[in-house]
């Protein structure tokens, strides 16, 4: 019996913003579910989405209108790597 795939589930305002600013040309394809991450930037946890190309970030102390924001995806692959302090 073969392996059941489940496709992820775009959350309101993720999916909000997404379509709002490019959906798929823009991110490209939704690869998680949306999860809780501590930021490597500032220590702090959010909820964030993957997408082929990027991840979003809800940042509820921001101003409703710039709550979710582009994740900076580079930065965290080159700090993980040990390639950024």
């Amino acid at each position: 019996m073969g392996t059941i795939h489940v496709s992820p589930t775009l959350q309101s305002a993720f999916r909000d913003y997404w379509q709002r600013n490019g959906d798929v040309a823009q991110f490209g394809y939704l690869i998680a579910e949306e999860f809780a991450e501590v930021s490597r930037t500032d220590g702090k946890t959010y909820k964030v989405q993957y997408f082929a190309l990027t991840k979003l970030e809800n940042h509820p102390e921001l101003p409703q209108a710039r709550q979710i924001s582009i994740g900076l995806l580079g930065y965290d692959i080159l700090q993980a790597h040990g390639l950024l302090p």
